[in-house]
């Protein structure tokens, strides 16, 4: 199987706008490859002076058409405790009503007490969190 790293562009638009020398898209063998990839990216940004937001970054399987063996059922994002609100807002469906403000928010607390949520077919985890009963 092979992975994508897609970019965030407003409110929830996500796309792979990954290339390489030329305009094709670029795709890795692992999450951890991927992972690596964003790694060096921002690193070398910051050199730069630029600061860029990890959690506008996630990295998917690619589907093959036919593929029997894989299941899109749950995306799952990784994001940190600064960054969550709005992760968790994105998801719930914008915050644009007070239903979908209420959800991320009850999604928040579960996540701060557990480390993980899923919301729809979205699993969010906290990279920095540190289970307070152990």
């Amino acid at each position: 199987m092979k992975y994508e790293v897609q970019t965030r562009f407003g409110r929830g638009n996500w796309e792979n706008v990954w290339h390489d020398d030329t305009t094709t898209l670029t795709y890795f063998n692992s999450p951890e490859e991927a992972q690596e990839e964003i790694d060096d990216m921002i690193e070398e940004m910051e050199l730069q002076g630029m600061d860029y937001d990890r959690d506008d970054y996630m990295i998917m399987p690619v589907a093959k058409l036919k593929d029997p063996t894989l299941d899109l059922g749950v995306m799952v994002i990784s994001t940190t405790k600064n960054n969550a609100h709005r992760v968790l807002l994105d998801v719930a469906g914008g915050g644009y009503t007070v239903q979908q403000t209420a959800k991320a928010m009850e999604a928040y607390r579960e996540l701060l007490a557990k480390g993980e949520v899923k919301i729809k077919k979205t699993k969010i985890k906290l990279e920095d969190y540190e289970d307070a009963s152990n």
